[in-house]
C-alpha cells in the first residue's frame, strides 16, 4: 500500500504515517480494518477452492444403468415363472395321482363284482347242481358281471383283455344254460352224452377265460403318461 486515507477529513497520507497530517487522526483504526477484510476476502478464496466440483454423469452409463434395470427385472420374472409353471406341474402331477388312486380303486372293487361271480358258478359247476339251479345263478351272475363292467375303466391292454375274459366267461356259462334247456325240451332229439359233452365243453371255456381274467387283474394304478415324463 503506498497511501492511506484519513477516514476523517479525507487526507491522502504516505502509508508509513501513523497519524493523518491534517487533523490528526491516528491509522491504526484504518489498519485493523483492511486486515480483517483481506483475512475475510482470504478465508472466502480458500473455502471456494475447497467446495467440491459438481459431479457429471455421463448419459451413456445412465442408459447402461437403465437397461441393466430392466435386464434385471426380466430375470427375476422370467424365475418366478419357473417357479410358478414348476408348482402348477407339481400341484397338477399330485391331483393326477390322488384321482389315479382313486380310480384305481375303483377298478380294482369293479373288477372283484364282476370276477367273482363267476368263480362262484365255476365251483357249483363243480360240486353238482341241477338245471334251475344252475339257470338262477346264471341269470343273476349276468346282472352282477354287467353292472360291474359298466363301472370298470380301460387305462390299458391289460385293463381290455380283462373285461373280454370276463365277457366271455360269463358268455360261456350263459350259452351252457341254453344248450341244457335246450336238451331238456328236446330230449328225445339229444342224448344224455351229448348235453354233458357240450356242458362241459362251454364251461371248460369259461374256467380257461377266468384264468386269463386273473392274470390281467388291474395291479398298479394307470397314471398320465404325459405328466410323468415332465
Amino acid at each position: 500500500m503506498s497511501s492511506i486515507k484519513c477516514p476523517k477529513c479525507n487526507l491522502i497520507n504516505f502509508s508509513s504515517d501513523d497519524l493523518c497530517k491534517r487533523c490528526g487522526e491516528p491509522f491504526s483504526k484504518v489498519r485493523l480494518t483492511e486486515v480483517e477484510t483481506n483475512l475475510v476476502f482470504s478465508t472466502e478464496s480458500v473455502d471456494r477452492s475447497k467446495s467440491p466440483n459438481k459431479i457429471k454423469i455421463d448419459p451413456v452409463w445412465i442408459v447402461v444403468g437403465v437397461v441393466l434395470l430392466l435386464l434385471t427385472g426380466l430375470f427375476i420374472n422370467k424365475q418366478m415363472g419357473i417357479r410358478e409353471a414348476a408348482r402348477q406341474i407339481a400341484e397338477k402331477k399330485a391331483l393326477e395321482k390322488e384321482t389315479g388312486d382313486r380310480q384305481y380303486n375303483q377298478n380294482i372293487s369293479a373288477a372283484h363284482k364282476a370276477l367273482d361271480p363267476l368263480k362262484r358258478v365255476s365251483s357249483a359247476v363243480d360240486g353238482g347242481l341241477n338245471f334251475t339251479q344252475y339257470s338262477d345263478m346264471v341269470v343273476s351272475l349276468k346282472v352282477e358281471t354287467d353292472a360291474a363292467l359298466r363301472s370298470f375303466v380301460i387305462y390299458g391292454d391289460r385293463d381290455s383283455d380283462f373285461k373280454s375274459s370276463i365277457e366271455s366267461a360269463a358268455n360261456s356259462f350263459l350259452r351252457a344254460r341254453d344248450l341244457w334247456h335246450t336238451s331238456i325240451r328236446y330230449n328225445s332229439v339229444t342224448s344224455e352224452d351229448e348235453k354233458t359233452e357240450w356242458l362241459n365243453q362251454n364251461w371248460d371255456s369259461a374256467r380257461r377265460q377266468i384264468e386269463i381274467a386273473e392274470l390281467n387283474f388291474p395291479k398298479q394304478p394307470m397314471y398320465s403318461e404325459s405328466l410323468q415324463t415332465q
